[in-house]
């Protein structure tokens, strides 16, 4: 199990429990889903023993608390032109929104007539432009930013 969901069992049965996680990941979409589900506090493993201490006795108190690198990455994700639309080409919205369908590279790769190693090259390209590395990460991007809507409807 994650700690997230973790953290949601425990707070599902005891729903007064005062939850810090402590992580070794600091990527935004874990620490939302912490904070979702009423985590009180997010640090990372290589946080000082004081900042520890410091994060337990807020959540003791009922108060959120958020470490040092994870205020850093937070800040950093704000910061962060989001992607629109106007950042791609019509082609490479289809590509987005053909990955978001679950289609292979394969697959991609012959609705445009050409082979999957094309895809890969295609998808690998608007992956740069989301700063993502993973499939999920693209499809997570491409929901939360509302990319394939135009005009309230799917393209």
């Amino acid at each position: 199990l994650s700690g997230v969901e973790v953290a949601r069992q425990i707070l599902d049965l005891y729903k007064d429990a005062k939850i810090v996680i402590f992580s070794q990941s600091n990527d935004f979409a874990t620490i939302q889903a912490c904070f979702q589900v009423g985590v009180l506090g997010f640090l990372t493993k290589d946080c000082d023993p004081e900042e520890l201490e410091k994060a337990i006795r807020k959540a003791i108190s009922g108060e959120q608390y958020l470490g040092e690198q994870v205020s850093h990455q937070l800040i950093e994700h704000m910061n962060k032109p989001q992607p629109k639309p106007e950042m791609f080409t019509e082609q490479e919205l289809e590509i987005v929104r053909y990955v978001c369908e679950g289609k292979t590279l394969r697959q991609i790769g012959e609705i445009f007539g050409h082979s999957n190693r094309w895809a890969h090259d295609a998808v690998k390209r608007i992956k740069i432009k989301l700063s993502v590395t993973e499939t999920a990460d693209l499809i997570r991007v491409a929901v939360q930013t509302n990319l394939l809507r135009t005009n309230n409807e799917i393209r």
